[in-house]
């Protein structure tokens, strides 16, 4: 089959809301992806997250469309039912529609995924390369009449010939015979500016807004991959393997002045680990946003020991639109530092930081972790009203033992996970016990030391009608946020249940006959 008449279809399935951060862009890997596929392939993106009736536009564009390969990805452990639904579907109106499934959960399940047949082609780690070879392969070997599926399982299970041209593409699985078969893990992309821009033209931009960084004047965009640090909780440290990577300043620039000039962006919200991680570059980064003359306010992330040293540039990302950093602080308690193996175990670093930034007149969001053997109420308590001292928002959330890291491994062994439903896995639900408490305690204390912080204290809702532009949208999209979280913390009481996003709509297309 020539590749121009191989079609492919990326789809991302919809997903709740976070905590703490409310707001839809299109997957960046799938539209990075979608830049990889354009020229060469029949390409279309599908991006449920944004749709009003997420299943049953999924279903009808199956049957228009008819997609030889379908790309899913599963970007946030939380999504994963939204996920597995999102397959089952695909698998019932396009059962010839061969499935790859990229993303953490594909990384660390795949063998579950394949074996239960919801997909066909795991992708491991980085997928721009390999992605390109799997679509290459899949189009040359599918006769334009044939079953791409069919192609697929008889060419793998009967003459070995796909067998033979799968196995030489890295860091992918798949099912021969009656085994999974993993090829060697590809090498990480060491040149982030090979890597494409997204494909932002093939989604309906209007319809992706922030509301609590700007609405649709608000954008997410992230640059760089991974983290060096080693803190014990991180799953997006431990899939890139303790390593960061950042493309060129000008790489960075040119995404932001392709969003802001195309699109109309111009508040941007930058999720790169740690932004000050390498100051030559955020330099660059701030001159050329001045050499481009664009206007634009920025909110980015940082460690602390990043902002301490780099703390005589902040003026200068000021004047080029920085208006808030947002730090992993997690706790002022050093035992805890510790057990969660931050880069310090001195709160006077965290301390230092928190000062430095406010003097710099720029927000201040702080990130608590909770639920460490060395944590207790009294720790949770401190930990708030400490970090509120300085902070303009304090963003907690429970321990999450987050699979094929380390700390769930560790949790799993000693018997201390007591949530096994992933979707749950989201930093608002606690999954395990703190301290020397047992669980319901744990959560208890938990939902009560969050409600009384939130709840009983003036100046969180008096930040609603601050002349601070940011600190007014921040906040009252938070005070939203935080009730959302204690009714459902109250109604959810004898055990949490988190239902498919939309679904007795799902419950729906899934009984249609196919």
């Amino acid at each position: 089959m020539n590749s121009e008449e191989f079609k492919i279809l990326l789809v991302d399935a919809p997903e709740n809301l976070s905590l703490w951060f409310n707001g839809t862009i299109p997957s960046p890997a799938l539209s990075i992806l979608a830049s990889c596929l354009k020229k060469n392939y029949n390409l279309r993106v599908l991006d449920l997250s944004i749709e009003e009736r997420p299943w049953e536009k999924l279903k009808r564009v199956l049957e228009e469309f008819r997609p030889h390969l379908a790309g899913v990805s599963c970007t946030h452990t939380c999504q994963i039912n939204e996920v597995s639904a999102e397959l089952k579907i695909i698998r019932k109106f396009s059962p010839d529609t061969i499935i790859a499934g990229g993303g953490i959960i594909f990384s660390v399940f795949y063998e579950k995924y394949i074996k239960e047949g919801l997909i066909d082609i795991a992708v491991r780690g980085e997928g721009e390369i390999t992605v390109k070879q799997l679509a290459e392969i899949l189009a040359s070997s599918v006769g334009r009449d044939a079953s791409p599926r069919r192609s697929l399982a008889e060419n793998t299970c009967i003459t070995g010939r796909m067998t033979e041209a799968l196995g030489a593409v890295n860091g992918i699985s798949f099912m021969n015979g009656n085994a999974v078969l993993s090829t060697p893990d590809r090498a990480l992309i060491q040149s982030l500016d090979e890597s494409p821009y997204p494909a932002y033209e093939l989604y309906p931009m209007e319809r992706y807004t922030s509301p609590t960084f700007g609405g649709s004047r608000a954008f997410g965009v992230i640059f760089s991959r991974g983290c060096s640090n080693r803190c014990k909780f991180c799953s997006e440290a431990y899939e890139w393997n303790y390593t960061m990577r950042k493309p060129s300043a000008g790489y960075a620039a040119g995404l932001i002045e392709l969003l802001y000039n195309k699109y109309g962006r111009d508040i941007f919200v930058i999720g790169d680990t740690d932004f000050l991680y390498n100051r030559q570059w955020a330099l660059e980064f701030a001159e050329l946003i001045f050499e481009k003359k664009m206007k634009i306010k920025f909110h980015i992330q940082s460690c602390c020991g990043s902002v301490i040293k780099n703390q005589d540039i902040l003026p200068v990302l000021k004047r080029a639109g920085l208006f808030e950093i947002m730090i992993g602080a997690e706790s002022p308690f050093s035992d805890v530092l510790k057990n969660l193996k931050k880069p310090y175990s001195d709160p006077e670093i965290i301390d230092r930081a928190m000062k430095i930034i406010k003097a710099n007149g720029l927000l201040l969001m702080t990130m608590l972790v909770w639920g460490t053997q060395y944590d207790n109420q009294k720790t949770l308590h401190e930990g708030l009203k400490y970090f509120g001292r300085y902070s303009d928002f304090v963003c907690p959330s429970p321990l999450t033992p987050y699979p094929g890291t380390p700390l769930f491994d560790e949790m799993k062994e000693k018997g201390k996970i007591f949530v096994t439903d992933y979707s749950l896995y989201d930093q608002a639900h606690v999954i395990m016990p703190a301290g020397d408490m047992d669980y319901e305690t744990t959560r208890r204390v938990y939902e009560f030391e969050l409600f009384k912080f939130f709840n009983m204290n003036i100046d969180f809702y008096l930040k609603m009608f601050s002349r601070n532009r940011f600190l007014r949208l921040n906040q009252r999209a938070y005070v939203k946020l935080v009730w959302i979280h204690a009714f459902e913390s109250f109604a959810s009481r004898f055990g949490y249940r988190k239902k498919l996003f939309k679904h007795d709509e799902y419950g729906k297309v899934i009984n249609q006959r196919s």
